[in-house]
């Protein structure tokens, strides 16, 4: 068999990066994998798995023999961030109030008793008049 037949034959590459590193290549390239494949997910970017074969002759030791070593490596989208609003003082401090914003003041309108108050019930989403009763047309 020639030289050329040994490379080109499918199940040789597998059986290969099967081999490497006693299987450990192939666990860590699945776990790579994984972890791109939600990543992917999570982001709605996509993800890069690569695999790094390294095939260097034995010259040392066995003129026939190849040391092969590989590497998986990722490439994963980064989560954006969380941002919050911030507004400086001048002396540079951060602070959530914003500066040109003012206060509402409370004129006591929740203590003022009126016929037709709605609310809405948050469980079931509901439309209810005051007392707690549901809004019937």
């Amino acid at each position: 068999m020639s030289n050329q037949a040994i490379i080109t034959k499918r199940g040789d590459v597998y059986d290969t990066l099967e081999a490497i590193d006693r299987g450990g290549l192939s666990k860590e390239l699945g776990a790579a994998f994984r972890k791109a494949t939600l990543a992917s997910l999570n982001t709605m970017k996509k993800s890069k798995v690569i695999v790094e074969i390294t095939i260097d002759p034995d010259t040392k030791t066995d003129p026939l023999a190849m040391r092969v070593a590989g590497v998986v490596k990722t490439k994963l989208p980064e989560a954006a961030l969380r941002a919050s609003i911030f507004y400086p003082s001048p002396s540079g401090e951060l602070s959530r109030e914003h500066p040109y914003q003012r206060d509402i003041e409370d004129k006591g309108f929740s203590d003022t008793p009126h016929q037709n108050k709605i609310a809405h019930d948050p469980a079931t989403g509901e439309i209810l008049q005051e007392g707690g009763g549901a809004l019937v047309e």
